[in-house]
C-alpha cells in the first residue's frame, strides 16, 4: 500500500466519507471520487478490523440503533429506522427536506423512488 492509499485509509478510519477521504491523502479533485470507489474495496477489510478493535461490532451497533428506533422522539426514530434500512441493504437514498414548516421526505429503496404524498 503506497502513502496515499494508507492516508485515504486512515481517513476512512478517522470518519471522513470516501470523496473527502481521497481529497485529503492528496488525490486530485477529478478523480477523488472514482479513486475513493476502487480503495475502499483494498481499504474494506482493515476499516472494519478497526471499528472492531474499538468496540464498534455489528451486535453493538444494532442494539443501539434497536434503542433509538424505539425512541420517544420521532426524529430520532425515523434517523434509527433510516440507518437500519440502509444496513439492511433495502433503503439506497433518503432526502429530508426541512426547510418548510413541514418536513417533506423522499426515499428510494434500490431503483424505485417513493415520494410520499402531501
Amino acid at each position: 500500500m503506497n502513502i496515499r492509499q494508507e492516508a485515504y485509509k486512515n481517513n476512512r478510519i478517522a470518519g471522513l466519507n470516501q470523496t473527502k477521504s481521497a481529497l485529503a491523502a492528496g488525490y486530485a479533485e477529478s478523480t477523488a471520487t472514482h479513486m475513493s470507489k476502487k480503495m475502499e474495496k483494498f481499504v474494506e477489510s482493515d476499516i472494519q478490523e478497526a471499528l472492531e478493535k474499538a468496540g464498534l461490532t455489528t451486535d453493538f451497533i444494532s442494539s443501539k440503533l434497536f434503542e433509538k428506533a424505539s425512541s420517544s422522539n420521532e426524529m430520532i426514530q425515523l434517523r434509527a429506522l433510516e440507518l437500519i434500512s440502509k444496513l439492511r441493504k433495502f433503503l439506497t437514498d433518503i432526502t429530508i427536506d426541512q426547510s418548510s414548516h413541514y418536513s417533506k421526505v423522499q426515499y428510494s429503496f434500490g431503483d424505485k423512488e417513493v415520494k410520499p404524498e402531501g
